[in-house]
């Protein structure tokens, strides 16, 4: 396996990781003077319960914690919970994993295996959740199959953002931080009531920077500065005794840079070229740097930022229709919009176009053809003026996503029996058109030992609309005082229209491409030119693979499913239940977002379906002081969808599959405990085991595989997190506080790798382990608090993705270590 740095051993941090364990299990602090944990009320089964009531895996965090952690985005909660994996792809688009449960589609229609809510209103699209942030009460992370008590179908899990509530009595507060790379950022709130029956709250969130964190190779240029912005206005009302309501305002914008990759290596995209290998090894000479987190490469000159935003609304209806009975009405509506955002896929720090020119091309746009072996008839492509440097892969992305969703349920209360009834619609409309601009080198077929250069850019089209219907029903019988039985039902049915297709950048030079190929080869595979109106250049092929014609592809999938849940809790005692269920899930299939070459990479995917069988614990040991929770499952896992590989005249490039049979086995503990007053210890881990049972496809370089007993990407076979925090008083006026947190993960592969196999493909993280630390003091009222804190204080180096991409490997790094002050002042 490739390393990426001077990482320490697994087997070091996971000694640390069980020393402590023990250590946090034998001491003795204070005798028997245990404190008490603060219990955490949830709302993950529509009503309000402690976390340790309900019989699922709950990772929760309050408001209070992500502020003390120093939490400003999804990759620090997944930090943080053990199974849980982000994964960084530069577009702004991320992508969850979950006990291994996770898609590896970074295109903006595809739907995640581990939905978003935020106040049970769901985010369909990744992409739309990067403004969820904003003056929380707290997160919920569900883990498994969540459908017969939400609104989407899932087979991973669910995200819970729960927003801060607008409050009857006059609140406010603002926090102000400054940290490295000149880095400011500012919340606050102003809460109160608005007459005898409203409330109101308005959250602000920025953060500025005026130093990017990345710097270019071979150049003074930098990247990575931030540029983040959200807003909410919140206004409950309670107009009568059985009426109330909520309605939120949220807008959030994007002006970040976008993030850099880093060069690993080349990887032809057509092996042993000989006339692009000396080329582009000469610009892979260029890419090499120092193995440091903050070296990376882009195209000099060109505006790599996200340029996004989102506005939403969300209405929350509840209406008493009897003592035991309540209808409750949610409306959710969202537009999202791309402008532009700027990406580099190439990793390379940038060629001077003088050097490179002589090589573009030797397919002339007027017609005439050169010599492929005299570079003297070779024609540039590319206007220095306007491109100057090559080959670097750029990507412009213009989106827009539309989203209506209304959900109606009834919540009732029967004798010894809680039930749930929900009726669930949504309507989304996804369009994206991804300019692809550079110079495309080896990404096509050879002539006589010699490639086809030229071609230098694409525009992807992806537009679709997307229908859901879910009707759910949830009950839980208490059969006597200590068990419960719970039996959950679902029915979901999705449709997808979609049209995609490859089009002309509105140079020329696709469709000179084509016209070549087939002129010079006679190949009939590959269509003579004949765009359709739109530029659509996807090759349309007959059964036999012919070429028929070019233009766009229609598609449209039609899904329904029966999803369940049936469970058991035991209480034990009172602070001790035992637990299990058995769950099935469903993810809908969809269509890529993707440059096509020919119409079956337009090919969707079939549905998902995942079977959960869990069993768990949550006990309260010594008092109240202790909280210790496990769980051990087994998930068998039907057509898995994934990102796969195609070989085409451009060589390697994506299309959606299903693996046939794969399975995770897994054990989750969580502990918690507060020996004395102000210390707070805390502990996770998991262990999973994923395996693929049948699953024959391409590997990222384009050879045929057999995965059977391959591990699933992006989930290590170990993580674990751990805190200290500590709090007491300075003086009759001060409180000093110290928090101290770390996480470590496995390697982990960024693609299937068949078992057995000899080829390094470097598409490996290796393990890493992460520190943080907080010092803190303020005032006992908690009216003020400073603190000093520093995020990967080890200043480790770690990556968040490894990829294939064109002719190269590249990695997509975390920040380096930083540090700062944070001041927070509440008002009231």
């Amino acid at each position: 396996m490739r390393a990426i740095g001077e990482t320490k051993p697994a087997f070091l941090f996971k000694k640390k990781f069980l020393s402590l364990s023990l250590i946090v299990l034998t001491s003795s602090v204070g005798g028997t003077a245990y404190a008490q944990l603060e219990e955490v009320i949830v709302t993950a089964q529509k009503r309000s319960q402690t976390a340790n009531e309900i019989g699922m895996a709950i990772t929760t965090f309050s408001g209070e914690q992500l502020k003390s952690l120093g939490v400003l985005n999804t990759t620090d909660i997944a930090a943080l919970t053990p199974g849980f994996t982000y994964t960084e792809i530069g577009t702004g688009t991320p992508i969850y994993t979950l006990r291994g449960v996770g898609f590896n589609d970074q295109g903006y229609n595809a739907q995640s295996t581990v939905t978003t809510y935020i106040d049970e209103i769901a985010v369909p699209y990744p992409v739309m959740t990067n403004g969820a942030l904003l003056d929380l009460e707290r997160v919920e992370v569900l883990k498994g199959p969540q459908g017969t008590l939400y609104g989407r179908n899932t087979t991973g899990g669910a995200i819970n953002y729960i927003a801060a509530k607008p409050t009857e009595e006059l609140d406010a507060g603002v926090l102000v931080s400054y940290g490295r790379y000149d880095t400011v950022e500012l919340d606050g709130y102003v809460s109160g009531p608005l007459g005898d029956s409203f409330q109101g709250r308005v959250a602000a969130r920025t953060v500025q920077s005026g130093e990017g964190w990345q710097t270019n190779n071979i150049s003074s240029e930098k990247q990575g500065e931030k540029d983040e912005t959200a807003l909410r206005l919140s206004i409950a009302g309670q107009p009568n005794e059985k009426l109330n309501g909520l309605l939120q305002l949220s807008w959030w914008n994007k002006q970040s840079d976008t993030l850099a990759p880093q060069f690993v290596k080349t990887t032809l995209q057509t092996p042993g070229n000989a006339v692009a290998g000396p080329i582009v090894e000469k610009w892979h000479a260029r890419a090499e740097g120092p193995n440091k987190a903050q070296h990376a490469g882009w195209v000099l000159g060109q505006d790599l930022e996200y340029d996004m935003k989102m506005a939403s609304l969300g209405l929350r209806l509840n209406y008493e229709l009897g003592d035991q009975l309540e209808l409750v009405s949610l409306t959710g509506y969202s537009k999202f919009e791309d402008g532009g955002s700027g990406f580099d896929r190439s990793g390379y720090s940038g060629v001077p176009f003088d050097e490179a020119a002589p090589y573009m091309s030797f397919l002339d746009l007027k017609g005439g053809i050169g010599n492929p072996r005299d570079p003297s008839t070779w024609t540039p492509m590319i206007d220095s003026a306007q491109f100057p440097w090559v080959p670097g892969m750029i990507y412009f992305n213009d989106a827009e996503i539309e989203q209506f969703s209304q959900e109606l349920r009834l919540i009732g209360n029967t004798g010894n029996v809680n039930w749930v009834a929900g009726l669930y619609y949504s309507e989304d409309t996804n369009d994206s058109y991804l300019d692809i601009e550079g110079q495309f080198i080896t990404n096509s077929i050879a002539v006589g030992g010699v490639p086809f250069l030229g071609f230098r850019g694409v525009t992807n089209i992806a537009e679709q609309t997307s229908k859901n219907l879910g009707a759910y029903f949830h009950n839980e019988w208490n059969v006597r005082e200590d068990v419960k039985l719970t039996v959950g039902l679902r029915y979901s049915d999705s449709s997808i229209d979609f049209f995609g297709c490859a089009s002309e950048l509105g140079n020329g030079s696709l469709e000179a491409f084509f016209f070549n190929v087939t002129a010079l080869t006679g190949n009939k595979i590959w269509f003579p030119p004949g765009a359709d109106e739109r530029g659509c250049m996807t090759t349309i092929t007959d059964e036999a693979g012919k070429g028929l014609a070019h233009g766009g592809v229609n598609g449209k999938l039609e899904e329904d499913s029966f999803s369940f849940k049936i469970g058991a809790d035991w209480s034990v005692t009172d602070v001790v239940m035992i637990y299990g269920s058995y769950s099935r899930g469903f993810k809908s299939g969809g269509f890529p977002d993707t440059p096509a070459n020919v119409d079956i990479q337009y090919t969707p995917t079939d549905q998902e379906q995942l079977d959960a069988l869990e069993l768990g614990f949550k006990a309260g040991l010594f008092g109240g002081s202790m909280q210790l929770n496990g769980t051990i499952f087994h998930y068998i896992y039907k057509d898995k969808q994934l990102l796969g590989t195609i070989n085409t005249i451009f060589g390697q490039q994506r299309i959606l599959q299903n693996v046939d049979d794969s399975s995770v086995n897994g054990i989750e503990l969580d502990l918690q405990w507060s020996p004395v007053d102000g210390l707070l210890l805390q502990l996770a881990g998991s262990w999973l085991d994923s395996e693929v049972d049948k699953y024959a496809a391409l590997d990222a370089l384009g050879a045929p595989q057999v995965f059977d007993g391959s591990k699933f990407p992006f989930t290590a076979e170990f993580q674990a997190t751990a805190l200290a925090s500590y709090e007491w008083s300075v003086s009759s006026s001060l409180n000093g506080s110290v928090m101290i947190n770390a996480s470590y993960s496995d390697e982990v592969n960024t693609d299937f790798e068949p078992v057995g196999s000899q080829q390094d493909t470097d598409l490996v993280i290796d393990s890493y382990g992460l520190v943080n630390l907080r010092l803190g003091v303020g005032s006992n009222d908690g009216r003020w608090l400073t603190s000093l804190w520093a995020r990967n204080l080890t200043d480790e180096y770690y990556a968040h993705n490894v990829l294939k991409s064109n002719d190269q490997m590249i990695r997509f790094n975390g920040m380096p270590r930083t540090y700062g002050v944070t001041f927070e002042y509440n008002f009231f």
